[in-house]
């Protein structure tokens, strides 16, 4: 592709022509999240802990491999093949640089998107990379690398430059290529101050713009995508920056309680006028840009159906959370792979088990006896006492690997080569109804 995507009014074009963009995530590849990889806690400490317990050369066999064989020109082919034209590639700052070494860029991001970007140049998809998780944390939660619930970036303005140095480091060396559709700033805020937000918003923009005047940049709104009011107007100065939304029908009422769709509930139609009501403070039809949908999903195929329907009607452009993974996946490793095999273990198991139960009876006293001390938003503390679950299991889990499984880690990692996954054909051919018309 030698022409760069643009932004006219509400259109994407490509050589001056509208363009629907429709895609899938990379997720669980440059940021590794627990429920995907079917390890807990977060990517920073599964790693180090798998290190320690495993050691060195053990670590570099499952994770340079699981690196190596996540996404690959196979799996590009089989993207374009379902009517895919660009990916979200998520990835977490840690690929380039270390909290010691602040400033001091490593090429290991560099490494893995040039993998990405290849692949999907052969096969004509674009590639939108999308900052994930920020030096600092943005969020409380663990796609954003927090550990114990910390979020410091909106605290602390060094964090918040290291952020736009990165984004400039990272449009220098893609600010001639086309393939690359765009830089989404930060996926999932979740600020607590909108001067701040805002402020950090503009940085970036800047330092992308002070190497790169020709792609695209996605803004996320605040609060994980959910406040479109949350970005201000001033962005929208530059002409190719478009908002983002993420949207979850699960996180909506009744949509976390319903068993069919559509369907009557509590004297109210659930159908596809009621989906389209939970996007309300997400999207704003009036406003002179394109959307983007960076995440969305659901198991309801009919849900799932009717959301992509929704995107196509109001021209939002889409990717879905996620192509690879253990679940919520287009496709995922086979039952008979060595990792999946490992899952199913009785005692990795009772480990998952054990900790869905007792964490869930913690939180639930926890809820009981907070009110006692206040009447405020308590989400921030249960998510801490997750994490702390997550502290407690990890290590079992690992010193389980290493006494049973550690003879095949490269095994265990190529089990999410595309070979060796299973696809979801259901979900696969609402894909093909929308990627192929």
């Amino acid at each position: 592709m030698s022409s760069f995507l643009s932004i006219h009014g509400q259109s994407v074009t490509l050589d001056d022509k509208p363009l629907m963009l429709r895609g899938v995530n990379i997720g669980n590849w440059m940021l590794i999240e627990h429920f995907m990889i079917g390890l807990p806690w977060t990517e920073y400490k599964m790693r180090r802990h798998f290190k320690e317990i495993l050691g060195e050369e053990a670590y570099h066999r499952f994770f340079d491999t699981y690196m190596e064989c996540f996404f690959t020109d196979a799996d590009a082919k089989f993207l374009a093949d379902t009517g895919v034209n660009y990916i979200r590639l998520p990835f977490n700052y840690r690929h380039f640089e270390d909290d010691l070494k602040p400033g001091h860029f490593k090429t290991d991001g560099f490494k893995y998107f040039d993998q990405a970007i290849s692949a999907c140049r052969k096969h004509g998809i674009y590639v939108l990379l999308d900052l994930h998780a920020a030096a600092g944390v943005q969020a409380r939660d663990w796609n954003a690398e927090s550990v114990y619930g910390e979020a410091f970036l909106w605290d602390h303005p060094h964090f918040r430059q290291r952020t736009a140095d990165l984004w400039k480091h990272i449009a220098r060396r893609y600010k001639e290529d086309p393939q690359v559709m765009g830089y989404e700033i930060l996926n999932e805020p979740l600020s607590p101050d909108l001067d701040s937000f805002h402020a950090f918003n503009m940085a970036c923009i800047k330092a992308i713009r002070e190497e790169d005047t020709r792609h695209i940049i996605v803004v996320e709104s605040n609060e994980w995508g959910k406040k479109i009011a949350t970005l201000r107007p001033e962005i929208y100065e530059d002409a190719l920056v478009m908002p983002s939304l993420h949207h979850y029908p699960r996180q909506f009422k009744p949509f976390d309680r319903i068993t069919e769709y559509p369907c009557d509930f509590e004297g109210r139609r659930i159908d596809r006028t009621a989906l389209f009501d939970t996007m309300k403070d997400a999207y704003d039809p009036s406003l002179d840009r394109p959307f983007f949908c960076g995440e969305f999903n659901h198991g309801n195929l009919a849900v799932f159906d009717d959301l992509l329907s929704i995107f196509e009607e109001h021209r939002v452009h889409w990717t879905m959370w996620s192509y690879k993974s253990l679940m919520m996946g287009l496709v995922s490793p086979a039952e008979t792979t060595p990792w999946k095999k490992f899952q199913a273990d009785e005692k990795v198991r009772a480990a998952r088990e054990g900790f869905n139960k007792y964490s869930a009876g913690f939180v639930e006293e926890l809820k009981k006896n907070v009110a006692l001390v206040t009447e405020g938003d308590i989400r921030h503390v249960i998510g801490q006492s997750l994490h702390q679950w997550h502290g407690v299991t990890l290590p079992r889990v690992l010193t389980y690997l290493k006494e049973k499984y550690s003879d095949d880690l490269e095994g265990m990692a190529r089990s999410f080569a595309l070979a060796n996954c299973t696809v979801d054909e259901k979900k696969q051919d609402v894909f093909k109804k929308y990627c192929l018309q």
